[in-house]
């Protein structure tokens, strides 16, 4: 490998680090300059095991955003999980209760109509209307094959029972 010139401006701390180097100019400028280029082979395996080192940190950054984000993530699966467990649980006491209304009127010939207090009961406990809990008491009847005749939805001569 044949030797060649290489000129340029460094800034003056530089100049002077490389002046207190006991090495001459020529011998310190070529071992930066392999040290940076990689021109020998512990040059280049120390660049490389930096880049390597980087590169590692960089992912554990990363790693750790990732964990947060993880740990974010469950929190709101919990969160949604209880909510849908409570609005599961209120859906089968809701539905329980339109059983226990039609299971009186199966074995009692019981009539129902939005003023029935069974009816304004669960209404209020549920967040209905007493004319919606009526269509869902239907619904739920069909659903079960009660065959309860619209007039079981309907106060029998007037009064309630």
């Amino acid at each position: 490998m044949s030797d060649e010139m290489l000129s340029g401006r460094v800034p003056s701390e530089l100049k002077r680090l490389v002046d207190a180097d006991p090495r001459n100019n020529q011998d310190v400028l070529r071992t930066a300059l392999k040290r940076e280029f990689g021109s020998d082979e512990t040059s280049r395996l120390e660049m490389r095991l930096e880049h390597r080192r980087e590169q590692r940190r960089m992912l554990e950054r990363e790693r750790k955003e990732i964990e947060g984000d993880i740990a974010s993530l469950d929190e709101e699966i919990a969160a949604l999980e209880e909510q849908l467990d409570a609005l599961e649980a209120e859906t089968s006491r809701y539905e329980s209760a339109l059983d226990d209304i039609l299971d009186m009127m199966t074995e009692s010939e019981m009539h129902v109509d939005p003023g029935h207090g069974k009816v304004t009961t669960l209404a209020t406990e549920s967040g209905n209307t007493a004319e919606a809990v009526i269509e869902d008491l239907k619904d739920r009847a069909d659903e079960r094959g009660l065959n309860l005749s619209e007039d079981r939805f309907r106060p029998r001569g007037g009064r309630y029972e």
